[in-house]
């Protein structure tokens, strides 16, 4: 007598977040959303939001699983960070926080309001990919070799920070902002801040009123004069 296969019904509210989050890639991987966002100038389709959440929002429900998308602006320098919180409905003390730095963008014929509302769709579109490992072609690879696709012969390496740069990212920042600068350039010590670096840290802290006033204007403006 053949035995018989026997289909295991999951009990979803007994697995923690990480088994329903497996769980969920492979259900929307099984629903073979088509894609329907065109790119005419490179050449590529992809996933727009539309494509995928009707039937992701179906399949958390049936899992127990809630994405929460929001941007915070955490950060005095940059412009903040976009995130997708994924939480376990039924244990709500679970939950896996999806991040990436936000950035603006001018589009061309759009309002300002209109061109924030395409940053926003695009990061949380970006974000729901990458949690649920929905995956696209590679648009570097995909314009590799067209006339589009340039590559660099040398690295763009910036020269070494001015006497100006050095004396104000030394002494008119707080340590908070110069810790900071290390993470996010990965090095020992703001000293080792390249030119263009130090400008755009120096630029962000100062439209915000974040450094100290120690030096005027026009000894910045002969000492930037001297360096370059």
């Amino acid at each position: 007598m053949a035995e018989k296969e026997i289909k295991k019904e999951v009990d979803f509210a007994t697995l923690n977040i990480y088994k329903k989050l497996t769980f969920a890639r492979i259900k929307l991987q099984n629903a073979k959303c088509k894609k329907t966002g065109k790119n005419s100038f490179a050449g590529f389709d992809y996933f727009q939001l539309e494509d995928f959440i009707p039937t992701l929002n179906v399949i958390f429900s049936e899992i127990g699983l809630l994405g929460v998308f929001n941007i915070s602006t955490e950060s005095d320098i940059d412009h903040g960070q976009a995130k997708l919180i994924i939480y376990n409905t039924d244990n709500t003390n679970e939950s896996i926080e999806f991040v990436t730095p936000t950035a603006n963008a001018n589009l061309k014929g759009c309002t300002p309001i209109q061109s924030l509302g395409g940053v926003h769709t695009y990061l949380k579109r970006y974000l729901y990919l990458n949690a649920l490992e929905i995956t696209e072609g590679d648009m570097l690879d995909s314009q590799t070799g067209s006339k589009n696709y340039k590559v660099e012969d040398k690295p763009n390496k910036s020269k070494p920070m001015s006497p100006y740069q050095k004396r104000i990212v030394t002494t008119q920042m707080e340590k908070k902002y110069q810790d900071y600068a290390c993470q996010k350039y990965n090095i020992p010590d703001v000293s080792a801040l390249t030119y263009d670096q130090a400008e755009y840290i120096i630029n962000s802290l100062t439209k915000k009123g974040l450094l100290k006033d120690t030096i005027h204007e026009g000894e910045s403006i002969d000492e930037e004069r001297n360096y370059n």
